[in-house]
């Protein structure tokens, strides 16, 4: 009979690390669910293999403004906060991507919200085309990283001091994450 065993980690958490999902009008919403539901069976297994109630992971959907986002499909997504709203920063920053990520990182409010946010999070992580707005909030300058291959060459051409590396699943360069697609930004989480 198998059994799953989970290695024990080296320290006990003592709060639930927190997670802000950055999302926008247009964004993909697997670019949201997935690395979120990474997250929610992180929190099933620690619960079932005898953590008790202790969670690993708190996700809080952000946007402009709380309630609804529109994705790229045309689910709505509901956001929980406002970017306002998270003074006291967080774990891990995400910012995903979608068709029209290129047009989203010309949006001065997301983008001045992913600069003041940066820097109050332990780590920043994009989503496939996530990087573009990243990339627009001056936070991927001389560094490596990955977005989804069909659009890697206008992410380098757009802001040519980031090395792209469009071969890579995922990156991490210093406190900073990318993925290269959807279903590599369910990796990057893992």
């Amino acid at each position: 009979m198998n059994t799953l065993a989970l290695s024990q980690p080296s320290q006990e958490l003592t709060r639930a690390r927190r997670i802000g999902v950055l999302v926008w009008p247009g964004c993909d919403v697997l670019d949201v669910c997935g690395p979120i539901d990474v997250f929610f069976y992180a929190n099933h297994y620690v619960q079932l293999y005898g953590k008790g109630g202790k969670l690993g992971y708190q996700c809080d959907i952000v946007a402009a403004t709380p309630g609804p986002v529109k994705t790229t499909c045309g689910i709505e997504l509901i956001a929980t906060h406002g970017y306002s709203d998270l003074e006291d920063g967080l774990d891990t920053l995400v910012v995903v991507g979608g068709a029209e990520a290129e047009q989203a990182s010309m949006d001065p409010s997301l983008v001045e919200c992913v600069r003041s946010m940066a820097p109050k999070a332990r780590r920043v992580a994009s989503i496939c085309t996530g990087a573009f707005i990243l990339a627009a909030a001056g936070l991927l300058h001389q560094r490596r990283v990955t977005t989804h291959w069909m659009y890697s060459g206008a992410l380098a051409a757009a802001y040519p001091s980031i090395e792209v590396d469009a071969s890579l699943i995922f990156a991490r360069d210093g406190n900073i994450y990318s993925s290269g697609g959807i279903t590599a930004g369910i990796d990057l989480a893992l």
